[in-house]
C-alpha cells in the first residue's frame, strides 16, 4: 500500500517554486533575494537580476510537494486510532508514518511508547 507525504522541501525547490512560497509569505524583493540565497547555501544558481524577474512574474503559492510512499504497518496509534509504520534509521532514530501520510519522529533515547500498540502480523 502507498501513501501520500506533503513535503515543503526548499533544498531541491526550483528558483521559480521558491519565489513562489516568497511572494506566498509577503516577502518583498530584497528580502526573497536574501532568503533565496540562504536557501541555496549562499551558491544561487542566478544572479539577483534573473531572481528578480522570476519573482515578479510568478503567482504567489505555498511551496509543497506531494510523494508517493510505501506504507506498512506495524503499530496500531492507540491515541489517534489508525495504522502507524514505525521503523528505525541507521542512526537509531525512529521514523513514523500514519496511515494518512502524516510523519514524525523520536529521538533514539525516546523509544515508541505504549500508545503504540504492535500489530500481531507485522513483519
Amino acid at each position: 500500500m502507498n501513501v501520500n507525504v506533503t513535503s515543503h522541501s526548499r533544498c531541491n525547490a526550483s528558483a521559480y517554486a521558491l519565489a513562489a512560497q516568497y511572494r506566498f509569505q509577503r516577502m518583498d524583493r530584497t528580502r526573497a533575494w536574501s532568503q533565496f540565497v540562504i536557501d541555496r547555501s549562499l551558491q544561487p544558481e542566478m544572479d539577483a537580476r534573473d531572481f528578480y524577474a522570476i519573482f515578479d512574474a510568478v503567482y504567489p503559492c505555498p511551496l509543497a510537494s506531494v510523494q508517493s510512499v510505501e506504507f506498512e504497518a506495524t503499530h496500531w496509534d492507540t491515541l489517534r486510532e489508525c495504522e502507524v509504520q514505525i521503523t528505525q534509521d541507521d542512526a537509531g532514530v525512529y521514523r513514523l508514518l500514519w496511515a494518512d501520510g502524516s510523519t514524525g519522529s523520536s529521538p533514539p533515547a525516546l523509544e515508541p511508547s505504549a500508545r503504540y500498540r504492535a500489530l500481531e502480523d507485522a513483519k
